[in-house]
């Protein structure tokens, strides 16, 4: 199987995933978003500030489960944000939000599945570092990221807010 980067000169650093307002900011990824809980669920850009989604008043950069219809108020005020909004830590930027109560069933995936679930395309990204810029939220949070180590071995690093071991 090819990687996605494997043939592309890599400069340092490397953005795979910017939240800047842009036309298509999860092309590359596939969205995963709890069915269960659809409308307690959903990633969205937003102004930290504000709350407001990013976006146009005609294509608010928010993604619900299809099976949610989010009323027009819920596209254009302020979202309804799960725990406490610590206005000490603001970013003053737009931030990538995902939220659910459940964290195992909303996700994002770079890079996304393949059509048929079964094979797991991969990035190919060799570089030495990986930097992430989160804000404490003082509630559930979870990444994991696979990668290969030298000798080929696969590796997956999980950081939580909710496992000790």
């Amino acid at each position: 199987m090819k990687a996605i980067y494997e043939d592309v000169i890599q400069p340092s650093p490397l953005v795979l995933f910017s939240s800047l307002p842009i036309s298509a900011p999860f092309d590359q990824a596939s969205l995963s978003i709890d069915s269960q809980l659809s409308s307690d669920s959903f990633i969205a850009l937003l102004d930290d500030t504000t709350q407001q989604i990013a976006g146009s008043s005609s294509k608010p950069l928010i993604y619900y489960h299809p099976s949610y219809k989010p009323s027009s108020s819920e596209l254009s005020g302020p979202t309804n944000l799960l725990g406490d909004q610590d206005k000490t830590w603001p970013v003053r930027s737009i931030v990538l939000h995902i939220q659910s109560p459940n964290c195992k069933n909303t996700f994002i995936r770079f890079p996304p599945f393949n059509k048929d679930r079964n094979c797991h395309p991969v990035l190919g990204i060799e570089l030495p570092f990986l930097h992430l810029q989160i804000k404490p939220l003082d509630h559930t949070f979870m990444i994991e990221v696979g990668v290969r180590d030298q000798a080929g071995d696969r590796i997956l690093i999980r950081a939580s807010t909710f496992q000790v071991e």
